[in-house]
C-alpha cells in the first residue's frame, strides 16, 4: 500500500492537472435562449353557438323518410348491437 505523502502528492499533482485543463478550456457558458419570437399570442378556441329558430305550430316537420323523398335519397341504417367476437392465439 502506498504511504502518506505519495496519495498526497499524487493528489496534488491530478488536481493541479485538472485546474490547468479547465483554465485552458474556460467555463461552460449559459446555452443561449433563442432569439426568435413569437408571432401571434395563442388564442383559445371558442365554442361555436348556434341559434335555432323554434318550429311554430302552423309550420310541418318533416321526417327522415319524408326527407328522403324529398331529395331522391337513400337511407341505410344499423341499429343492431353486436356482440364482440372473442379471439383466440
Amino acid at each position: 500500500m502506498a504511504n502518506k505523502e505519495d496519495l498526497v502528492r499524487i493528489g496534488i499533482e491530478g488536481f493541479a492537472l485538472v485546474d490547468k485543463y479547465i483554465e485552458k478550456k474556460g467555463r461552460p457558458s449559459a446555452p443561449k435562449k433563442p432569439t426568435q419570437t413569437c408571432l401571434y399570442q395563442y388564442q383559445p378556441q371558442q365554442a361555436q353557438v348556434y341559434q335555432v329558430k323554434p318550429v311554430s305550430a302552423n309550420e310541418k316537420m318533416m321526417n327522415s323518410y319524408e326527407v328522403l323523398r324529398f331529395h331522391d335519397g337513400v337511407s341505410v341504417v344499423d341499429y343492431s348491437k353486436r356482440k364482440s367476437s372473442t379471439m383466440a392465439y
